[in-house]
């Protein structure tokens, strides 16, 4: 009967770590804005646009502001809207 108990305590470990087992899985989502255009190019194309405004011009202030939503760094090169 102690061989009984003893297989029944081993059982029992082995269930419980068992319920110790975790299972994770890494998941990455692309970045990709309107038209399916990755982010690098949505900086390009904001910058392209940007040294074609004036600073005064309202578009200006918008194309800034979404640029400094996707690259703050580069913004500090940038003068601000007026």
């Amino acid at each position: 009967m102690g061989s009984e108990s003893d297989s029944e305590n081993e059982k029992k470990v082995v269930k419980r770590s068992e319920k110790r087992k975790v299972r994770t899985k890494k998941v990455q989502f692309e970045e990709k804005g309107r038209k399916g255009k990755d982010v690098q190019g949505q900086v390009d194309e904001l910058t392209r646009k940007l040294l074609q405004l004036d600073i005064k011009d309202n578009a200006y202030t918008v194309v800034y502001a979404q640029l400094f939503i996707l690259a703050l760094n580069l913004t500090d090169k940038l003068p601000p809207p007026s």
